[in-house]
């Protein structure tokens, strides 16, 4: 079942465009990521999908409200981790959980039986009556996970959640994020600049990116209509769509003709140019 869903989703700003006719479909249960450059709109996207940012055109469902029509109801099915400090570092861990849960309208008998669980489920139990300014920056950020959890959404949105962190911190994170997925069936889709992060968290990946005119990224694209055409007059397109047949089977649309005529002949250039350089240098 796809859960969460854009039809040419467009945000400008005055001339200037962040995302162009962004279309997604993300299975319930799926683990999604957008990469790419700063400035290609990976924030931007999340913001409207979180209803923190107007679309300027097109439209989104999350779990089958409209973002733009229904934005109440989709709070009420996501959580959110941004990149910046979202936690209150003169509180507690548990303080800063107990506030969020009230916010949430979670009934006041079940806050704090909830907040112990979540702290325990994320490994923060011990350090629950800390203050936060006392924490590491990957127990912020598993607070910060924790914090957009706790009334159990279907949907969770992470901005680069490991960003600032070493690799043991993210190893700790990215560990946690999969509990969350295997243990509430939680649909993530999330943004990084970290290729291995998103190969160990997520089932999809996606690249936001102008600078890249290749249509053949498995296993979708997000490219504007204009770049799309672009790509077709790029050699890597084809490579990259030949390669992937020969490695997965699976093509993006062009004949394998095509695909094999485009390899044979770069590779035929490659061989060319090595043989050329290696007369002009070596001998």
């Amino acid at each position: 079942m796809v859960i969460v869903e854009t039809k040419k989703l467009t945000r400008k700003f005055g001339s200037s465009i962040a995302v162009d006719s962004l279309d997604l479909n993300i299975e319930a249960g799926e683990a999604f990521a957008l990469l790419g450059p700063n400035g290609a709109g990976k924030t931007t996207a999340i913001k409207m999908l979180t209803t923190l940012l107007p679309a300027t055109s097109g439209e989104a469902l999350i779990c089958g409200f409209n973002i733009r029509t229904q934005p109440n109801k989709v709070r009420n099915v996501i959580g959110y981790v941004p990149q910046m400090l979202s936690v209150d570092g003169a509180l507690t861990g548990m303080e800063n959980l107990l506030l969020f849960a009230r916010l949430y309208d979670i009934p006041s008998k079940e806050c704090k039986p909830r907040v112990l669980d979540s702290l325990a489920f994320m490994g923060l139990d011990d350090a629950a009556k800390k203050p936060v300014h006392e924490y590491s920056g990957g127990m912020i950020r598993r607070l910060e996970i924790t914090q957009s959890m706790l009334h159990r959404p279907p949907v969770l949105f992470l901005d680069e959640p490991t960003v600032g962190l070493d690799p043991i911190a993210c190893k700790t994170v990215w560990d946690h994020i999969l509990q969350l997925k295997k243990e509430y069936n939680t649909t993530i889709l999330m943004t990084t600049h970290l290729m291995d992060e998103a190969d160990h968290l997520c089932n999809r990946i996606a690249f936001m990116s102008l600078f890249f005119a290749s249509n053949a990224i498995y296993p979708i694209d997000i490219m504007p209509v204009w770049l799309k055409i672009i790509s077709h007059f790029n050699p890597l397109t084809y490579m990259i769509d030949g390669m992937r047949v020969l490695m997965i089977g699976t093509t993006s649309g062009f004949s394998l003709l095509t695909d094999y005529t485009v390899l044979t002949i770069i590779s035929a250039a490659l061989v060319t140019m090595g043989g050329y350089l290696y007369k002009r240098v070596i001998i």
